[in-house]
């Protein structure tokens, strides 16, 4: 697919938009593996094009792919790469840069003036460089309804027991449009001094009521590799208590899709 916008190359598994990042990451592999590197370029640069602020795309998975893409095509093209850049903006701010085979896959930054009434990109030599250009501003926009409720409840007692099950349950809602295929994942906030039973977890993904699990930082993600979407979906695990801890405050948890995060 050609991108009417930019004229950038793209693949499309019409799903959602951190598969057509996947996508297109393989077809820039595949392009470069194949040494067609003038076509990969569109793709590198639609991929560029998707990133967000911080570098990443969507998703975990997509973003590690794209990168890896990217990172295949850069080490393709440095080779014969020997540039001057020359940025000038407004407020007489100007900074040169040189790219070559030493430095082609290095990240160089220049800190344009607030706000840059005009920003001029000059460069002499050979090879290609990206300049990407990043503006950082603040919108005012309404909150994202919530597709899903999330249920959590603790069974440790009125004096926290050393151990208990730990209950969450999900449900789309009703004015979503939600599909029930889809990886969806449980972001189950732990109080202080608890962490969940790895044991417990295992027995859910042998029965088949999760597909995977992963720890975090006072955290457990639990992902669901399909949610109902006409009833709720529970699943119930086992907590330890790790070290005493007074004054316990609610923790934070959260549902959502894996290929759409937002």
């Amino acid at each position: 697919t050609t991108d009417e916008r930019t004229g950038h190359r793209w693949w499309s598994a019409a799903q959602s938009p951190a598969q057509d990042v996947e996508m297109t990451g393989y077809g820039l592999l595949l392009l470069c593996h194949a040494g067609r590197l003038g076509e990969a370029l569109q793709a590198a640069r639609w991929l560029l094009d998707k990133r967000t602020a911080s570098g990443g795309f969507s998703s975990t998975q997509d973003t590690v792919l794209a990168l890896n893409a990217l990172a295949t095509y850069a080490t393709a093209v440095a080779g014969d790469v020997d540039l001057e850049v020359e940025l000038t903006g407004g407020g007489g701010v100007s900074a040169k840069m040189g790219v070559d085979g030493s430095n082609a896959d290095v990240l160089q930054t220049v800190d344009m003036p607030d706000p840059a009434e005009r920003t001029t990109v000059k460069a002499s030599g050979r090879g290609l460089a990206v300049v990407v250009a990043e503006a950082v501003y603040n919108l005012r926009v309404d909150l994202a309804k919530a597709c899903y409720s999330l249920d959590v409840r603790w069974f440790l007692g009125k004096v926290p027991a050393a151990s208990g099950p730990v209950r969450a349950c999900t449900a789309p809602a009703a004015e979503c449009e939600v599909s029930e295929d889809g990886m969806r994942i449980l972001n189950i906030g732990l109080f202080t001094g608890y962490s969940a039973v790895r044991s417990s977890l295992e027995d859910l993904r042998l029965a088949g009521d999760i597909k995977r699990f992963e720890f975090g930082d006072g955290q457990v993600d639990l992902y669901l590799e399909a949610v109902p979407t006409t009833q709720q979906t529970c699943v119930e695990f086992m907590v330890s208590r790790d070290f005493e801890a007074t004054g316990l405050q609610a923790r934070a948890s959260t549902v959502y899709e894996y290929y759409a995060p937002e």
